[in-house]
């Protein structure tokens, strides 16, 4: 019987993502038709979009304890030795060799993380009662079942953990069948096909093989690709997708279906896991947990959602756990201390000389004045930009294009800076040549898709994207070109991912900026080891002017460029401009001891910089019963004239949004208390 194919796999968010490799040899694109739904089960229709790329060397030690962060000098890293896959015939399953090899990817070497993961093969797989660590306690050191691995994204990771878990999958339904058949024969009847077929279909659609939990949506939708194009030559396997922002019947409908491979985003899990039976029985018998991304998923605030979830799962060792991260901060090794086989692996393949982007691109801080000059600030930034890449030409004479991302820290401060970069766009050196992408959560996952993938593939002279930090971390962009951070990010992780867009591919033509105002230099304490250099206002506009003259770009707007800013940035919305306050006030005051900031020099930055950037008389108000809550109740943040009450949308303003929750919103900091509060917002009156 010929498998029907279901229209979600015609989709743009399969077809495009099943085409990302995540190594050197790029696969073909292949037809949807040859997506099957036998293979993937999801309800989601937006794009994954992680470009993987080799690194450099890998090297293994015993297991945790470790020091703050584990790095390999140079002389212990193990070189690239380019194992070729086919070593892994007659270790691994034929279908399983055969996705990786012949269709639909065409591998022909390991990467350097698959290298000393996949050796470790068959032994991972096997089941915890099969296993030499359990019938030979004595070697668990020398063949583990769980693993911490340091490993950075575009290092083949992605593969390296799914042929494990569908090599244990296939060892695990075998062992269930054929302990069945050898049941049936025992009460004298003689196991045909149909038994078979029953048992492992029972099976499969009873316990949960391998949970793998992303911190974003994007990069789940990535992993359950993988996971599907693996499968592919696997009769029957299923991979369930289980996200935030999707249909949750949908998926508790195909939830029934097999639970070969679960890939999901912690906030959706908890919500099935509190609320759908059927998911928490499955998960009882989950034989493996995967955490990719663990850092990230730490930064993100779900260290509480992890170990909830893990209480729902089996003990180890009856459970096998595979931890990733890029780095293995304290913080990491308590969740591995929580999570892992005191007999684990630790598997370092990070060294010393392989160095982050951010150590060889140049990086800079600008000091706004006032908030008046932020806007002018970055339109030069992306125009300083603009003109390198026009004053630099490629071997056949052509400009290269300037590919420019802005991050911000909340949704309203992305719409509202988008809008006006449209309007400013006349004054850049390229003006209609340059493109404007915006991105961020109030945008429905189909839009962030199209977005996502326009800026990706734009080949034109300039293109920008706006953007919080859905971009941030594990999302390729290649050819970046600048990085400009408006306002300090929750962290110094967040700042270092952020950074990272550019320069990739051991390219060094990138650049960083990041543009503050005085309240928020606390921050760069954390950063003394970055490199960041002062550039003031002043000498980006002189430079600007310098080169537009010396690439011969000539334009009244670019002339004038501070006063048609100014006069775009005041012309914005009152209550746009409230509401940006309200968004960017709730994102500080939720990271005030992370940042090092003190709460009154905040308040009053936040409020001086919205009243210079939209030319207010006064700041933007906040309701008397929010400053009772903050305890600000001094006579400067009286109510005055008269507003509206009723909230503007604002969960996120007090919330930040822009982390993947799963669908759920979850308040930091004071947010918590300020969730539920109807923000009153003064329209006030322009100078």
């Amino acid at each position: 019987m010929t498998a029907r194919c279901t229209p979600i796999f015609r989709r743009s968010f399969i077809l495009l993502a099943s085409r990302r490799g995540g190594f050197p040899q790029q696969r073909l694109p292949f037809p949807s038709e040859l997506l099957l739904p036998r293979t993937f089960s999801t309800s989601s229709p937006f794009l994954a979009s992680v470009a993987e790329k080799r690194s450099s060397s890998a090297t293994s030690s015993p297991q945790i304890p470790l020091p703050e962060d584990v790095a390999l000098s140079s002389k212990e890293a193990i070189p690239d030795s380019r194992v070729p896959i086919h070593t892994l015939r007659g270790v691994i399953h034929e279908s399983t060799l055969k996705a990786m090899t012949v269709h639909p990817f065409k591998h022909t070497h390991m990467s350097p993380v698959q290298e000393h993961i996949l050796p470790l093969l068959p032994d991972l797989a096997l089941p915890h009662d099969q296993h030499p660590s359990t019938t030979s306690p004595s070697t668990s050191h020398h063949k583990p079942r769980d693993l911490l691995v340091k490993a950075k994204t575009g290092t083949g990771k992605t593969m390296a953990f799914l042929v494990p878990a569908i090599e244990a999958r296939v060892k695990a339904i075998s062992h269930h069948v054929e302990s069945s058949l050898e049941q049936l024969k025992a009460t004298g009847l003689q196991p045909n096909l149909s038994d078979r077929l029953t048992a492992t279909r029972r099976f499969a659609t009873q316990q949960v093989g391998t949970l793998i939990i992303s911190p974003t949506r994007e990069l789940a939708s990535q992993i359950a690709v993988e996971a599907m194009n693996l499968t592919h030559h696997h009769k029957g396997f299923q991979v369930q997708l289980l996200l935030g922002g999707e249909s949750k019947g949908r998926q508790v409908r195909e939830w029934r279906g097999r639970k070969d491979i679960v890939v999901a985003t912690p906030g959706r899990l908890l919500d099935l896991l509190n609320s759908e039976d059927s998911v928490r029985e499955a998960l009882q018998h989950a034989k493996l947990l995967i955490l990719d991304e663990a850092d990230t998923l730490l930064d993100m605030g779900f260290k509480a959602d992890i170990e909830r979830i893990n209480s729902y799962l089996p003990p180890t060792p009856q459970r096998q756990t595979f931890l990733f991260s890029a780095t293995v901060s304290r913080a990491i090794q308590e969740i591995a201390r929580d999570t892992l086989s005191r007999s684990h692996k630790f598997v370092n393949c990070v060294s010393v000389d392989d160095s982050p982007v951010h150590a060889h691109i140049p990086q800079y801080h600008t000091v706004l004045p006032s908030g008046q000059d932020a806007f002018p600030h970055l339109l030069r930034l992306i125009a300083q930009d603009q003109l390198i890449k026009l004053a630099s030409t490629d071997k056949r004479g052509k400009s290269e294009p300037s590919k420019v991302i802005v991050f911000f820290n909340t949704t309203k401060m992305v719409q509202i800076f988008s809008d006006m970069l449209r309007q400013a766009q006349s004054a850049l050196p390229l003006a209609r040549q340059t493109r404007i992408y915006e991105i961020h959560s109030k945008r429905d996952m189909k839009q962030r898709v199209r977005v996502s993938d326009g800026f990706r593939h734009d080949k034109g002279a300039a293109s920008v994207l706006v953007t919080s930090d859905v971009s941030a971390r594990g999302v390729d962009y290649p050819g970046v070109t600048r990085v400009i951070q408006m306002g300090v990010p929750a962290g110094r992780d967040i700042y270092i991912h952020r950074v990272g867009r550019t320069g990739r591919a051991g390219k060094t033509d990138g650049r960083g900026d990041l543009v503050i105002s005085s309240w928020e230099l606390p921050f760069l304490k954390q950063m003394a080891d970055v490199g960041l250099k002062p550039v003031t206002v002043a000498e980006v506009k002189r430079d600007v002017e310098e080169r537009a003259a010396a690439v011969g770009v000539s334009s009244p707007h670019l002339a004038s460029l501070d006063n048609h800013a100014m006069s775009i940035s005041s012309a914005t919305n009152a209550l746009e401009i409230s509401e940006a306050y309200m968004s960017q006030l709730g994102f500080f005051l939720g990271h005030i001891q992370s940042l090092g900031l003190v709460q009154p020099d905040v308040v009053n930055g936040v409020g001086k910089y919205f009243q210079d950037l939209g030319a207010l008389e006064a700041p933007p108000m906040m309701s008397r019963s929010m400053q009772e809550r903050l305890r600000l109740g001094s006579a400067k943040y009286e109510r005055r004239g008269q507003g509206s009450r009723g909230g503007f949308g604002s969960r996120g303003s007090y919330v930040d949004r822009d982390r993947e929750r799963g669908g759920r919103q979850q308040a930091t900091g004071l947010g918590n208390i300020c969730l539920q509060e109807r923000i009153s917002v003064v329209g006030a009156s322009r100078a």
